[in-house]
């Protein structure tokens, strides 16, 4: 007896100090999270009372490519190439990156798919809160940290982070990548990046961030193969996806086919030039102005985190997936130019300085700023879903 009692009271010993450090870690935490989640709050409150006239919350959650991803966790990939009588085709969903409608199904199957899809969301946006104050932490402060998770909480279309959309995953998973730079974790960091490319069409902005960062350690002089591996590692889970499609549709360019031709997505530079030009000098609705304000800001960012020398010296991963992402976005053409603000949404290093700023303003200021942030962004959610008629 004195034999068995003593090995429990070694099992709870053990397991005393590892709930004490998590503890101790989820208090670390607590500010960003509960920062992020108070700015989702408002989002969501300021929604339903919009939505009272426009339909179920839920189904305002998980409208437009929520409904796709649903789809998808619930029964497979469409995988047939079919064509209507006039010779165009079908679009469906398997353009619709696998790694969170696989999430959502597996969760699903305790929770069910609706309630699942926008738990994954939930977390990660957690998850992207956490990481995204772990790198404003590492280059600049703690306060920048949960300043930068409070800020992407409350970008313009930070709606969609409580959807059922992948924005918030990919997020979180681009975010990991960078800390995991920043901390020299390469092989952590080319998982991460695998796991993104699986997630958003942008997700190679994570590998190709890796492979600049490879570049300036081979001019560094460094030669470790922890490197060489994370690079190898970082693109295979989009490259893995875009095979798949591709022997699925029997075309080598499936995914691209099916983007094109059944989707009508048509990635243009001058399309998108002509989209900014068309909202610059025609009276459109809010849905088509606020992409132009938002990409003219994210650029401004852009030059404003290139000139910190604080980014220029410690901040490599940040500053190259920042312009990488940007110049990804350029390509996303004018059919779908009014979800620019949308896929500018996981380059949150364009929200450094800003977080940085008000970091060094007292209190009571940066309060206020994320407050009006807080509830503009609100407002323009419930407009992106109980007005605006495109997807957001």
């Amino acid at each position: 007896m004195e034999s068995t009692l003593g090995a429990g009271t070694d099992v709870v010993g053990a397991r005393t100090p590892f709930a004490a450090r998590a503890r101790k870690r989820l208090r670390g935490h607590a500010p960003e999270i509960i920062a992020y989640c108070v700015v989702r709050a408002v989002g969501l409150v300021v929604l339903a009372a919009m939505a009272s006239h426009s339909g179920h919350l839920v189904s305002l959650l998980t409208k437009w490519d929520g409904s796709f991803y649903l789809e998808v966790a619930r029964h497979g990939y469409d995988t047939a190439l079919t064509y209507r009588p006039d010779g165009s085709l079908v679009n469906t969903d398997i353009v619709f990156f696998p790694l969170y409608p696989f999430l959502t199904g597996l969760l699903g199957l305790g929770l069910g798919v609706t309630a699942a899809a926008l738990l994954v969301s939930l977390g990660s946006g957690i998850v992207a809160a956490v990481a995204l104050c772990g790198i404003g932490e590492h280059l600049y402060d703690k306060r920048t940290g949960v300043i930068l998770a409070a800020l992407w909480a409350a970008v313009p279309t930070a709606v969609v982070e409580s959807m059922a959309y992948t924005e918030s995953l990919y997020t979180a998973l681009a975010a990991l990548t960078l800390l995991c730079l920043l901390r020299e974790r390469w092989i952590a960091a080319g998982i991460a990046a695998f796991f993104a490319g699986l997630t958003h069409p942008t997700g190679i902005a994570a590998a190709l961030t890796i492979g600049v960062c490879l570049l300036a350690a081979l001019l560094r002089g460094e030669r470790g193969g922890r490197v060489w591996l994370a690079t190898a590692m970082a693109p295979l889970g989009m490259l893995a996806y875009l095979a798949w499609v591709a022997v699925e549709l029997g075309r080598w360019d499936g995914f691209t086919y099916m983007e094109e031709r059944g989707w009508g997505s048509d990635p243009s530079l001058a399309g998108v030039w002509q989209q900014i030009v068309r909202s610059l000098t025609h009276a459109l609705p809010l849905g088509y102005e606020v992409p132009v304000f938002v990409l003219g800001a994210s650029l401004l960012f852009a030059l404003w985190l290139t000139l910190s020398r604080r980014i220029r010296r410690d901040g490599l991963p940040v500053l190259a997936f920042a312009w990488i992402s940007i110049a990804l976005a350029l390509f996303i053409g004018p059919t779908y130019f009014h979800a620019e603000a949308r896929f500018l949404m996981p380059d949150f290093p364009l929200l450094l300085p800003p977080a940085a700023f008000l970091a060094r303003r007292n209190r009571y200021t940066a309060l206020c700023a994320l407050t009006v942030c807080a509830g503009l962004s609100a407002w323009y959610g419930g407009y992106l879903l109980t007005i605006w008629t495109h997807s957001p």
